[in-house]
C-alpha cells in the first residue's frame, strides 16, 4: 500500500515471538498491569519503507475483540497522520 506521499506502508499479523524480533525487551501486557490473559493477544506492525515503526495488539474474547494501545517508535520521522488520508 501507497501513503499519501507515495511513502511504501505495510501491515503485518504477528506473533509475540515474531515482535520481539523486531522489538526486543517489550514487557508483556501483565507486566504493566493488564489482566494476565493479555499476555496472548496478536500483533499488528506497521512498516514504512521496510522499516516498522508501530504496532498495536489484539486478543478476541468470547464475544468481543480487545484492541490494545498503539505504540510508535521515538524519533519516527517516516511516519505522520498524513500518510494516512
Amino acid at each position: 500500500m501507497l501513503g499519501k506521499d507515495g511513502v511504501e506502508m505495510i501491515v503485518e499479523y504477528l506473533k509475540r515471538k515474531e515482535l520481539e524480533l523486531i522489538w526486543p525487551n517489550l514487557p508483556f501486557p501483565s507486566e504493566k498491569g493488564y489482566p494476565q490473559i493479555f499476555d496472548n493477544m496478536d500483533y499488528w506492525v506497521l512498516f514504512v519503507d521496510d522499516e516498522p515503526v508501530a504496532y498495536t495488539g489484539s486478543l478476541i474474547l468470547e464475544e468481543f475483540a480487545f484492541v490494545g494501545n498503539t505504540y510508535v517508535k521515538k524519533n519516527t520521522e517516516k511516519i505522520s497522520t498524513t500518510h494516512f488520508c
